[in-house]
């Protein structure tokens, strides 16, 4: 008799297969996982001045417009407004573009005004940037003015001649023109309020054919624009007191481009990866000087500006008038004290009281 050997197999329980995420599921994609979405944190007010966001926009709805070139992370703005301004505060942008400035101040309960020379809002002012401050806000009426400026002229904007992002870094137009923006701003702002620009260095890269000796040679030339520290020169000399530099991590598919690092890698120079975030404060009172590079919030009361000393420069102490020595015979009666406890009197310096040398020498 043969006995079947063969057992029942239990078949395993399928597991249920999760179902698609519907397409206004809160959140962005995760590049690692398919068909995952991630979650965006709640926006919170940084405690560094290391400031980094996962997504353009902060929340379900959308500040702005995403495909906006050159559009600010609205979580900059939330931040900026959150930590300067209250509820009711005017804020004002001259750079405003898609609006995510206005559309922040209406969820935090800030009025607004914005500007700029081309836009599809009927919320936005059409203006120049130099003289929209000064001709559609009232004077010493803002809490706080926010910018985004076209970084010289590395991206093109629009096709108006009076775009500042058609205007050169290394000729100085640039500078020239945020002067007259900061000086605008000056104005519009109350005592106290405050000035912030969100602005990228840019590096231009290019490479350049040359004939020596009847030779073609290629080199590379690397063109480096300080923008950030050039508006922090510019606010000072406006009359601004510089309040706090954040460094704002940049996110985008061009630093992900495999091209472009490859291109970065070969031709030796880097790519940006973070924005500066420049905060000014205007001073309650009027200085009297102004100090090249900003001054402390004493002297925009009034005082005088604190200067560094150089190493050359004696103390306070030093400058005092030399003690007079006393006249020759004279003693005085400190020093007639210190002399009777160093040597007892018939007693030669140097020898031990008892005289003699010491057993064994």
């Amino acid at each position: 008799m043969t006995m079947s050997t063969d057992r029942p197999t239990k078949k395993k329980p399928k597991r249920p297969i999760p179902s698609a995420p519907a397409k206004d599921t809160p959140g962005i994609k995760n590049p690692y996982v398919r068909f995952r979405p991630l979650e965006k944190p709640r926006v919170a007010l940084h405690d560094t001045t290391l400031w980094d966001y996962p997504s353009q926009h902060y929340g379900k709805a959308q500040q702005g417009d995403q495909n906006y070139r050159g559009a600010t992370p609205s979580h900059i703005i939330w931040n900026v407004l959150s930590r300067y301004t209250k509820k009711g505060d005017l804020v004002v942008d001259p750079f405003v573009g898609s609006g995510t400035t206005l559309d922040v101040c209406k969820d935090l309960e800030r009025r607004a005004k914005g500007f700029d020379l081309q836009t599809s809002r009927t919320d936005v002012t059409i203006a120049d940037a130099r003289s929209a401050l000064v001709d559609h806000v009232d004077r010493e009426t803002a809490h706080l003015v926010f910018m985004d400026p076209p970084y010289a002229d590395n991206l093109a904007y629009s096709d108006d001649a009076r775009c500042i992002g058609k205007l050169a870094f290394e000729d100085g137009s640039w500078s020239e023109a945020m002067a007259r923006v900061v000086d605008g701003a000056m104005q519009a702002l109350k005592p106290g309020g405050h000035l912030c620009c969100f602005v990228s260095d840019i590096m231009h890269v290019q490479q350049v054919k040359e004939v020596v000796a009847g030779r073609t040679h290629e080199r590379v030339e690397r063109r480096f624009g300080a923008l950030g520290v050039d508006f922090a020169r510019i606010a000072l000399e406006a009359g601004f007191i510089f309040v706090d530099h954040v460094a704002v991590v940049r996110r985008g598919k061009a630093l992900d481009d495999p091209r472009l690092k490859a291109r970065a890698e070969q031709q030796a120079f880097m790519l940006r990866g973070f924005s500066h975030l420049l905060i000014f404060q205007k001073p309650l009172k009027a200085a009297t000087t102004k100090a090249k590079w900003g001054r402390s919030p004493t002297a925009a009361a009034g005082a005088a500006p604190w200067t560094p000393r150089s190493s050359g420069t004696t103390s306070s102490a030093s400058k005092l008038p030399p003690k007079p020595r006393a006249a020759r015979g004279e003693r005085s009666e400190r020093g007639e004290q210190g002399e009777r406890g160093a040597r007892a009197p018939g007693r030669k310096p140097g020898r031990k009281p008892g005289g003699g040398r010491r057993p064994g020498r």
